[in-house]
This record gives C-alpha cells, structure tokens and sequence, in this order.
C-alpha cells in the first residue's frame, strides 16, 4: 500500500510511513495473541491446581478417618484387656 500511494503521490517518505506503520500493527497483533494465550494457560492452571487441592483435601480427610478408626480400635481393645 505504501509503494501505490508514494508512486502516486511521487514521495518516497510514504513508503517508510506504512513500513513503520505496519511494523507497529503487526507487534501489537502478535502482543494481544500472546496475551490471549497467557490468559487460558493461567485458568488451564489454575482449574488443575483447584482440583489437586480438592483432591489433597479429600485424601487428608480420609487419613483423618482412619485415625480416628484406629484410635477407637485400640481404645476398645485396652478397655477389654482391663475387664
């Protein structure tokens, strides 16, 4: 486009206008894509971690369980051995 209208108009200067143009249209399109990606990569990662916390919580509260099994077995166990 820049080479049509510097012919037209007769003025090399047009031609480094759109170049530079260009240029700067071209880097903010590449910036906004890269932005966009960051943006689902960083929610990609973040539902991976909700649900490795949720699963964390859910082994620790099962751990929990069987402590607390544990402990009554072994209360019941010390309170027969009394009898």
């Amino acid at each position: 486009m820049g080479i049509k209208v510097s012919k037209y108009f007769d003025k090399s200067y047009f031609v480094m206008i759109f170049l530079v143009l260009g240029m700067v249209v071209s880097f903010r399109n590449a910036y906004q894509i890269t932005k966009k990606m960051y943006i689902k990569d960083k929610e990609k990662e973040q539902n991976k971690r909700k649900i490795f916390d949720d699963l964390k919580k859910e082994r620790e509260s099962k751990i929990e369980k069987e402590k607390r099994l544990i402990r009554e077995v072994e209360g019941n166990s010390k309170r027969k051995k009394r009898v």
